[in-house]
């Protein structure tokens, strides 16, 4: 094994295989790499930066274009990873995916961008306990993210965005395999066929804080226990104020690919009208649809209140 060492500011051009190789090694310092594997405008190297079976390495200010893989880590324990760029000004030839993961542990990645890729943005695969902050993957002509096999993993930050083809099957996030327990959290989901795409046995996810925008479909989750919630343009829950009468709807806003109803929904109505004309009120709802509820208002006699002027509390989510 190779401990405790350094490589710094070194521009790495027109190889045919790896540019940097580096395997069972310990406790090093990867900084100002450059690496760029055409020759004559043809991609000829398989990788840029290997690393395999690592213990906390510290790799920065790496930048890498025109490569079939451009950063590829397997096995690695409590890495600390940043400022990765890997950019095409459009796409190329073999260029194909720009950071591979897999059986990768308890390691940090930041500011990480893929731009201009023929296959994927950025795969994690059987990897667990990681966590990615501000990562950019944009124009590539498969998933932006892949996530297979892997569990337990953060995702907080960054823009997925821009497919090559929304009509293809390609995804902002690709979530697939037994992929257990990963936070997708403050992530601009946009212009892909899916924002976000579960399959397999993938379940307990959470899809959180993020924007939709400009996808065919928002979201697909095979799931029972992942949850999505709280997010811009994929609405699964709403909630306000109304005054009405007995019989009135609202509409809530849920997003109307969920096709809510009584059996995938909670819905809760409280009376800010306590009496009416002396007499005490009581509310609740009679049914939920795609689009709106319908209030019941009644006075405890059990005549319904006609007039608009009870005024409640709503809510509405989308339970699955």
């Amino acid at each position: 094994d190779i401990v405790n060492f350094r490589l710094e500011n070194l521009q790495l051009y027109s190889f045919k295989d790896y540019a940097v190789w580096l395997s069972y090694v310990s406790h090093f310092f990867i900084e100002g790499l450059e690496i760029d594997s055409s020759s004559a405008g043809v991609v000829r190297g398989k990788r840029g930066l290997f690393i395999d079976h690592a213990i906390e390495p510290h790799v920065s200010e790496v930048i890498y274009e025109n490569i079939n893989y451009g950063i590829y880590l397997s096995h690695v324990h409590r890495g600390v990873f940043s400022l990765l760029t890997g950019a095409h000004a459009d796409y190329v030839s073999d260029a194909n995916v720009s950071v591979h993961i897999d059986n990768t542990y308890r390691s940090h990645f930041s500011d990480i961008v893929s731009e201009y890729w023929n296959t994927i943005g950025m795969e994690v695969l059987a990897s667990e306990d990681n966590t990615f902050k501000g990562i950019t993957s944009r124009h590539v002509k498969g998933h932006l993210l892949t996530v297979y096999d892997s569990s337990r993993n953060k995702f907080i930050g960054g823009v997925l965005s821009d497919v090559n083809d929304k009509n293809a099957l390609q995804y902002a996030v690709y979530c697939s395999g037994t992929s257990i327990g990963n936070v997708f959290e403050s992530l601009n989901l946009m212009n892909a066929r899916y924002g976000f795409y579960e399959s397999g046995s993938a379940d307990y996810n959470i899809v959180t804080r993020c924007y939709f925008s400009g996808n065919t479909d928002p979201v697909r989750t095979c799931g029972s226990n992942t949850k999505i919630y709280q997010n811009v343009g994929y609405i699964t829950e709403s909630s306000g104020t109304a005054t009405v009468a007995n019989g009135e709807y609202i509409a809530h806003g849920i997003d109307s690919s969920l096709n809510i109803g009584q059996s995938n929904s909670t819905v809760q109505i409280t009376s800010y009208t306590t009496t009416y004309d002396g007499v005490p009120v009581v509310v609740g709802c009679n049914f939920v649809n795609a689009t709106h509820i319908q209030v019941s208002a009644y006075w405890v006699n059990g005549t319904a209140i006609t007039d608009d002027a009870i005024q409640v509390w709503w809510s509405v989510e989308y339970t699955g």
